[in-house]
């Protein structure tokens, strides 16, 4: 390709046309933006959730989307519950100088001194103090990956990553948390994805919720219903084939729904689905655009069949560790990424989940076969926490 090696003393840079450029772009702009302006980065512990005196000290670095940082906190949830009682803390971060991305893969993974530099100037991060006391970093989302492993580097820390690495080297990490193998000799395959939702939190809040509704006497199933998203589009034919499957499994099985809708779901699809649904086939329903309620985990204890529209992984992977029977529903126009795909694939073979067409859904069958989904799922668990415990040793 025209490659240069160029040696800098501390680090052996490839540079061919495509990186020399983007490094003399991005030292360009850093000079214009003035270094004068680029102090180490600063920190502070926002968000204590818990901890004793002798434990794992855990810092979680957020960018702030639920998704992400929810994931980061269900492994530390595990390793509180499973390995070390853990005082966890939350920092809130955020890559504001997105166009330095490919520049910082390239000094990260050179193990270039101009690493914390160019992390200074391209987060607004919260300001930390003793980055150094904590044991664990943790953190979801390729825009974290830069801060985690620099973090690491530089304070020797053992620090975890989920998500997609992109050219990041994996060896910047103690180990990457995937839902498939990378073979990157450190990689961790997590069969089951922790969530901060558990059985033993959804079941207190079904108790909680019980105490201020009336109930009724059928069995409870839950629709979990999101929108455009993705790679999933939902059109008026999704929602009319929605709406008839869930009146006819309700008479064919004798149950009453549970139902919440989503911010993606939007208020035009919100008030199609109203008018399509029989209000006589629901016990209560969230219309979360019209007035959204905090009811998911109450919702997961109450029900004993969950379906949940496949654009939401992170509500497949919830709905899997509340370990309820769990069946994903796609519409007519789906084209999940590879990864979300494999996952899903995944998770069927695992008998954790049942994958439905929404074209489908009238003709669902109800499996017959118990599957002690509860002890399923902590076994998956157990050996993840002893896969990250052997990390941390």
């Amino acid at each position: 390709l025209g490659g240069v090696q160029r040696e800098t003393g501390h680090a052996v840079v490839i540079q061919t046309p495509r990186t020399t450029g983007i490094v003399w772009t991005a030292m360009s702009r850093l000079i214009r933006c003035g270094l004068s302006q680029i102090r180490p980065p600063p920190c502070v512990l926002n968000a204590r959730v818990s901890g004793k005196l002798e434990s794992v000290k855990i810092l979680i670095i957020s960018d702030g989307i639920p998704g992400h940082v929810n994931r980061a906190k269900g492994v530390a949830q595990l390793i509180a519950s499973h390995i070390e009682p853990s005082e966890i803390c939350v920092l809130e971060v955020k890559l504001i100088h997105k166009w330095l991305r490919p520049l910082l893969k390239i000094v990260l993974n050179n193990q270039s001194p101009m690493a914390s530099t160019l992390i200074s100037f391209a987060y607004k991060i919260d300001s930390i103090t003793h980055v150094e006391d904590f044991d664990l970093l943790i953190s979801a989302g390729g825009n974290t990956s830069f801060l985690n492993a620099e973090l690491g580097a530089r304070e020797g820390i053992k620090n975890l990553f989920m998500g997609s690495l992109r050219n990041l080297s994996a060896d910047l990490f103690s180990a990457v948390l995937t839902l498939e193998p990378i073979h990157s000799g450190n990689d961790i395959v997590m069969n089951c994805p922790p969530s901060l939702t558990t059985y033993e939190k959804t079941h207190q809040a079904a108790m909680e919720y019980r105490r201020h509704h009336h109930m009724g006497e059928k069995p409870l199933w839950l629709m979990i219903i999101g929108g455009n998203g993705a790679g999933c589009r939902f059109t008026l034919r999704d929602w009319i084939a929605l709406a008839e499957g869930m009146h006819r499994l309700a008479e064919r099985y004798q149950i009453t729904w549970l139902l919440t809708t989503s911010r993606r779901t939007g208020l035009r699809n919100e008030a199609e689905l109203k008018r399509l649904i029989p209000p006589t086939i629901l016990l209560n329903a969230v219309w979360y655009n019209h007035k959204p309620e905090k009811v998911m985990q109450a919702y997961l204890g109450l029900a004993e069949n969950v379906f949940c529209t496949i654009d939401s992984m992170s509500m497949i992977t919830e709905a899997i560790s509340s370990c309820v029977k769990t069946n994903s529903l796609a519409p007519k126009i789906a084209d999940l990424d590879a990864r979300d795909q494999d996952a899903m694939d995944k998770f069927s073979t695992m008998k954790l989940l049942q994958k439905v067409k929404l074209d489908d859904l009238s003709n669902y069958a109800y499996p017959e076969n118990e599957l002690d989904l509860k002890s399923l799922v902590e076994s998956h668990y157990q050996k993840l926490a002893a896969d990250i415990k052997n990390i941390l040793v």
